[in-house]
């Protein structure tokens, strides 16, 4: 086929298939119809079957040139029958283009094999693209198997944001309680075309993936492994198929080329088990976290949302991973029931395989949504605990400032003796020489002789007197002079003291208004629920607002601030939706104001139901009886009620 002829090969097959238009990303690759949209490096492996029914020494190509040389010489050689096996690792545009050519292959088996999500992804160059009907598969030549396989990273990811560096797809990353795993999990395709002539000669056709790390258990049986002495090379997919079509190609029928698809059923099977077994792992160190624990104060609030997005992320890749074994299964067409042990041919069925390993994924399905489950729990008992410990604080914070007022009603006593003293020494500066203080004393005398006056004066100096006598004296004096200063510094201060007191006991009713609420609210959801699950135990929903304000605050004695405190408490409560206020009369004849719950009742929606007592009463009126089970033929006692006699308005 010519390019000119496989462009418009290309070109007629576009509209009746969207991903053959999507062309490359690389630039330049819209030339061919098989023109791949990846630009990695390319290895053709090509295995001939000899006359003894072995195949011999591969041979590998990674240029177009010579692979087109080989082709043409088989194509022209007389060699019959001729069986040959191309193995290709890699999609490049010259190789992709040189098969595409010699084996006249539609274009969408490299279209299907690069289709490995729903959308398509530019920067990790995963192709898009819609599954396939069931009723399409009889249509096909080939057979497109996608698998997921886990990898042992070289170093541990930072991120979820991941690439492989051969094919640059992405590469999933899982974090495990707070740490990314080493292990990664890629997306695969593995492709197998063949054609049978009527010489006897075939040609099966394979495109694989890059090489991978891991190891999976080799699924040929024990006597095949003991004589051949050795396993699998496990470098990739390319060696693998290489090594069980020169080992093992002896237990086929290589008369029919489809035979040749056992071993790459068998190896993608294999990679599903190993992912089942790492899925299960998780699972297991999570539950094995959440188990055994007496406290749960190590959880904080961000760590159990991060562990419920991690689980949402399994669950997603779970269903991701049914999905393409449904798609296995239907292009191998294996029903999705398992069959028996008895149903089992041979080690090369792969019947009983995949749907084992798709009721494997199922289970663990279960279990990753049981533990879902699990961590939406321990997120709420952590939050409760958050909310638990903040009313604790609050708390604290009022006790604190109730203890704060009183030590300043002692500052305050304090402060009214002391400040003013020494207020007063400051202003008129009283000194206590140690040197001996002199005191003036003036003595006046007077003396009356006859029509003259005689006056008679006299002054003397005497040591420091007792620094009570000074004090005493000088307080005195001071007061007389300075009282009206000192009554209004004592007056300032005294008002300053009070105000203080008056803000941090505010300060302290404020903090305690919000645990007050919580309480109101819970004691009237308490009694809606006991109401809507025993009517004749607790005949009333509601409470009287002024028995509620006495029980909630019984702790509070002073009138004037329990009235202050409750009424900041009553418009909260009345601005809550769940509340209703009304009027209502109790069974005693009081007519009060009430407050009912009218929100959501958490007994009733969790299914729990309150167990009623057994109690039987023994009444003496009428000679009646309440009967416990059956009739003693006696006279029945009935329980009476007191009713008050008053008029009814």
């Amino acid at each position: 086929m010519t390019q000119e002829k496989s462009n418009d090969v290309r070109e007629f097959l576009c509209p009746l298939n969207s991903p053959l238009s999507q062309g490359s990303t690389s630039g330049g690759l819209r030339a061919s119809a098989w023109s791949s949209r990846t630009s990695s490096k390319s290895r053709v492996v090509a295995l001939h079957l000899e006359v003894d029914n072995s195949f011999g020494v591969p041979t590998e190509y990674t240029k177009a040139e010579p692979l087109q040389a080989h082709l043409n010489q088989r194509s022209n050689s007389d060699r019959i029958p001729r069986r040959s096996v191309y193995i290709l690792e890699g999609l490049s545009h010259d190789i992709t283009t040189v098969l595409g050519h010699h084996f006249q292959l539609h274009p969408s088996v490299f279209a299907d094999h690069e289709r490995l999500v729903s959308f398509a992804d530019s920067t990790t160059r995963e192709g898009g693209g819609l599954p396939f009907l069931p009723s399409a598969i009889h249509g096909k030549d080939y057979v497109t198997l996608k698998y997921h396989e886990p990898v042992a990273l070289s170093r541990r990811p930072t991120n979820f944001r991941n690439l492989c560096g051969t094919t640059g797809r992405h590469i999933a990353a899982t974090r495990v309680i707070g740490k990314f795993s080493d292990v990664g999990v890629l997306r695969r395709k593995c492709t197998f075309w063949s054609r049978s002539r009527e010489s006897g000669s075939w040609e099966c056709y394979e495109i694989t993936t890059s090489p991978y790390n891991g190891g999976y258990l080799d699924f040929v049986p024990q006597e095949y492994q003991m004589k051949c002495g050795y396993g699998p090379p496990k470098t990739s997919f390319l060696e693998d198929m290489s090594f069980y079509l020169r080992t093992h190609s002896s237990a086929l029928d290589l008369s029919n080329p489809s035979s040749l698809r056992v071993f790459m059923d068998k190896i993608v099977a294999s990679h599903f088990l190993k992912l089942a077994e790492f899925l299960q792992s998780l699972v297991e160190v999570v539950q094995w976290n959440l188990s055994r624990r007496q406290d749960l104060t190590s959880f904080a609030v961000a760590a159990a949302e991060e562990q419920w997005s991690d689980i949402q992320a399994w669950e997603r890749r779970i269903a991701e991973y049914k999905d393409d074994l449904e798609g296995i299964m239907l292009q191998l067409q294996i029903p999705l029931r398992i069959p028996t042990q008895g149903g089992i041919q041979s080690w090369k069925d792969c019947a009983p395989d995949y749907p084992f390993l798709y009721a494997r994924f199922v289970k663990i399905g279960l279990r990753v949504s049981g533990l879902n489950g699990s961590i939406a729990t321990l997120a709420s008992i952590v939050d409760n605990r958050h909310v638990f410990k903040t009313q604790e604080l609050s708390l604290k914070v009022a006790e604190d400032a109730s203890r704060e007022a009183k030590s300043v009603k002692v500052l305050t006593i304090l402060g009214m003796i002391f400040i003013p003293l020494s207020y007063i020494a400051s202003i008129f500066k009283l000194g206590y020489a140690s040197d001996g203080m002199q005191w003036s004393l003036g003595m006046l005398t007077r003396n009356l002789q006859g029509k003259n006056r005689i006056l008679l004066a006299s002054t003397s100096t005497v040591e420091f007197p007792p620094y009570l006598c000074q004090l005493r004296r000088s307080v005195r004096g001071t007061m007389a002079r300075y009282r009206l200063q000192i009554a209004s510094v004592i007056l300032l201060l005294s008002f300053l003291m009070w105000l203080r007191y008056y803000l941090i006991s505010r300060a302290a009713q404020n903090a305690a208004i919000p645990h007050l609420v919580s309480l109101t609210l819970d004691r009237l959801a308490n009694q809606a629920s006991l109401h809507a699950m025993d009517a004749e135990t607790y005949p009333e929903s509601w409470i009287s607002i002024g028995q509620l304000r006495d029980d909630v605050l019984r702790d509070q004695h002073s009138v004037s601030k329990r009235t202050a405190l409750w009424d900041k408490v009553k418009d909260v409560v009345e601005m809550n939706a769940n509340v209703r206020a009304s009027q209502r009369e109790s069974r005693n004849g009081e007519i009060s104001r009430v407050w009912e719950w009218i929100g959501a009742i958490s007994g009733l929606e969790s299914g729990e139901k309150r167990r009623k007592s057994g109690r039987v009463s023994w009444g003496a009126y009428d000679q009646h009886s309440s009967p416990v089970s059956g009739n003693d033929g006696g006279p029945e006692i009935v329980q009476q009620r007191w009713q008050e006699g008053r008029p009814i308005y």
